[in-house]
């Protein structure tokens, strides 16, 4: 005879440590459609051409449609040579955002300056969410007097316009590779 079909099972509480992993910074290489699944929105885009600075990453994203849909953006430069280091941080107000940004830049190499690089997007494994990329940065030796503003992270509002950094909490020293030029 046909067994009868099994009673609903009442919903399971989350495994031990399940609520405070999940508030923890994500391990280093989580998958693209694992980081969407948990709600992730700062990327990394990686092998940018070295020319290509935090006004270009501004353009570019603006240029894909993106305008008004990040609030943090940052390309990280050499402080001797003002050249970038090859990548950039991005936060994406919410997660349908980050994964069409995802798929418009994973692969992407159509840039505005000659470049045969190709970029790659994986999800930043230190710093996720606007707070996160705010309180990492606003005391950080990048965000010193001395270093140019197009050296330095800044965050938009939702009209696309440059809002002010929090101050800073602290005094911040300058980068070591800007003491030893001042020297």
């Amino acid at each position: 005879p046909p067994r009868p079909p099994h009673p609903p099972q009442p919903p399971q509480p989350p495994p031990r440590g399940a609520r405070r992993a999940a508030s923890r910074p994500p391990a280093v290489g989580v998958s693209e459609a694992a980081g969407h699944d948990a709600g992730l929105t700062t990327v990394m885009l990686k092998h940018l051409p070295a020319e290509f600075m935090r006004d270009d990453l501004i353009q570019l994203l603006d240029s894909q449609g993106f305008a008004g849909k990040y609030d943090f953006a940052y390309v990280p430069v050499k402080f001797e040579t003002l050249r970038s280091l090859g990548h950039a941080f991005v936060n994406f107000v919410g997660v349908e955002e980050t994964a069409r940004a995802w798929a418009c830049f994973d692969g992407f190499a159509d840039w505005d300056m000659p470049s045969a690089n190709v970029c790659c997007v994986a999800w930043n494994d230190k710093h996720q969410g606007l707070n996160a990329l705010v309180n990492r940065y606003r005391d950080s030796p990048v965000m010193h007097e001395l270093i140019p503003d197009v050296c330095k992270p800044i965050l938009m509002s939702s009209d696309g316009q440059r809002i002010p950094f929090p101050l800073p909490l602290c005094h911040i020293k300058p980068p070591k590779e800007v003491r030893t030029c001042l020297q």
